[in-house]
């Protein structure tokens, strides 16, 4: 059996008028308010995702202070606090390598 040309368009109609009805009235609230809050939360992740406090030069320098000293001003910060850190690394050991006072008798470990 062959299909008329109108007769498609007319199934067409039919298959979306069932859906119309079939639909609860909220729906047609909820819908447009779940894409809105998808895209928000999709702008926000994006904007935690980009930003990182890795701005351009302008805002990154000016958030930390440092002014507009460029990359060298950067590298130089950032090897004083390997130097601290290390500093710290090897106070750590020294009083980790010291001999703790031993146990009485009586006491576990």
């Amino acid at each position: 059996m062959r299909l008329g040309c109108g007769q498609l368009p007319l199934l067409r109609i039919e298959v979306h008028s069932i859906l119309l009805v079939a639909a609860p009235w909220w729906i047609f609230l909820m819908m447009p308010l779940m894409m809105l809050g998808m895209g928000i939360m999709m702008w926000l992740m994006m904007r935690m995702m980009m930003g990182m406090d890795h701005g351009s030069g302008q805002e990154s320098t000016h958030l930390s202070g440092q002014g507009a000293g460029g990359p060298e001003s950067e590298v130089e910060a950032l090897r004083q606090q390997l130097a601290e850190l290390q500093e710290r690394l090897a106070a750590m050991e020294a009083s980790s390598e010291r001999p703790s006072p031993a146990p009485k008798e009586g006491e576990h470990p």
